[in-house]
């Protein structure tokens, strides 16, 4: 096999590895900057929709903030998406926000 062949087909397999690398990291920087909270605004409408659905099994803000989800909201989406605004039961309005 000569010399140019060889060299040839190991740039050909550094590019490919090279290549694949990026497509494995994520796109490098872009996927770190379009979600910084690990979560996208349509999973954390869907986290508020179903905290609106749950909320009317709740009394007050206080124990409804202890909730599960209302924590994961606070925790991944609030900084980045707003308040989620519920109504309990009894027609209270609670704000779940930073």
């Amino acid at each position: 096999m000569p010399i140019n062949l060889i060299i040839l087909v190991a740039l050909a397999l550094l590019v490919l590895v090279v290549v694949g690398a990026f497509f494995i990291s994520g796109f490098g920087e872009a996927s770190g900057g379009v979600n910084v909270a690990g979560v996208n605004q349509a999973d954390c409408q869907a986290l508020c929709q179903n905290m609106v659905a749950t909320a009317f099994n709740y009394d007050d803000c206080e124990t409804f903030k202890q909730y599960e989800g209302s924590v994961r909201y606070l925790d991944e989406c609030a900084s980045s998406f707003g308040a989620c605004t519920v109504t309990l039961k009894g027609g209270v309005t609670c704000m779940v926000s930073i």
